[in-house]
């Protein structure tokens, strides 16, 4: 995975993301519903009246503010049982939920849209096609608000449950064991012996490697006759005196090809899931310790931890075996 793919990855799982683009997308729409009221002159084949739209645009205002308060309500409380009853490291992999993202994207954006559209036609004079598109996505959006609204209500009377988390943390882990570049030796070759003397790379930053860009690792070191030895791996802890890698093959590295070869390396304050396969075990682990402190007292939970970090295993090994016979 390269590194743009990876922030894009990253960037997907933030909750503003979603709300965001379609936020930006319904402003666009208003925008374009103006521009187009005088572009085109051709008669619409059905008249909306400018009161009715109004009013219909402000029933949309006052409904989405109250939904979209309500539901950011109902996910922090969520997000927030998660880390009392399971483990707060979990907190973060229940929040890339797509059913409560969508769920707020649709919110939100409805209010904005509400609200621009009410702005828009009260400084703004309309013509009939600006007025039927700005009622086309009125429409649009209601039948987006409805369907999410009934897919997440089916969503958030499961989310922060015990049963939940941990099948969203085996879920989150089952890609790093399955794909053999993350849970192998991460598309390079097996050290067989002890590694020798060389030019070490170390970390500009101190905390956990959370990505690793062999590709970009490869073109560099080939592009210089010389051999790349990795230290480390996705889910170490590092600091600026232990090195990230060995160059073999070149005397020294000067400060440029240094920091492209440390570009290469995303190191952060937290450990992440999705290229780092101990991660998730350590989770799941974390989640049966805690139902198996005296306060809790919860074999169940223990158990089905242990069978989803058996599931994970038996992934991991069907995707060696695969890989061998390859």
């Amino acid at each position: 995975m390269s590194k743009l793919r990876y922030f894009l990855v990253q960037l997907r799982a933030k909750l503003w993301v979603k709300p965001t683009i379609t936020g930006v997308a319904a402003v666009a729409w208003v925008e374009a519903a103006y521009v187009a009221s005088y572009s085109f002159s051709e008669k619409v084949p059905i008249q909306i009246d400018r009161d009715l739209l109004f009013n219909l645009l402000q029933i949309l205002a006052s409904t989405m503010l109250t939904v979209a308060i309500f539901a950011v309500t109902a996910m922090v409380g969520a997000f927030s049982s998660v880390a009392t009853t399971a483990t707060p490291r979990a907190t973060r992999i229940v929040m890339q939920d797509r059913s409560a993202q969508n769920a707020l994207a649709a919110f939100l954006s409805a209010f904005i849209y509400a609200i621009v559209s009410l702005v828009a036609l009260s400084a703004l004079s309309y013509g009939p096609l600006g007025r039927l598109l700005l009622f086309t996505g009125y429409s649009l959006i209601i039948v987006w608000v409805l369907v999410s609204f009934i897919r997440w209500v089916d969503q958030v009377s499961k989310l922060g449950r015990m049963n939940d988390t941990i099948r969203r943390v085996e879920e989150a882990c089952s890609g790093a064991f399955t794909d053999p570049a993350i849970s192998g030796n991460l598309g390079a070759r097996p050290i067989s012996d002890e590694v020798p003397l060389g030019t070490q790379v170390f970390p500009d930053a101190i905390g956990y490697v959370q990505h690793i860009d062999m590709e970009h690792l490869h073109k560099t070191m080939e592009g210089h006759g010389a051999e790349l030895r990795l230290l480390v791996r996705p889910g170490a802890f590092v600091d600026r005196h232990r090195p990230l890698a060995v160059v073999l093959g070149a005397t020294r590295l000067d400060a440029e090809v240094a920091g492209i070869l440390g570009s290469a390396f995303t190191v952060g304050d937290e450990r992440q899931i999705e290229n780092d396969p101990r991660c998730g075990l350590l989770i799941l682990a974390e989640i049966a310790d805690r139902a198996l402190s005296p306060a809790v007292n919860d074999p169940g939970t223990a158990i089905a931890v242990m069978g989803a970090q058996l599931r994970l295993l038996n992934k991991w090994t069907d995707s060696k075996l695969e890989t061998t016979e390859c």
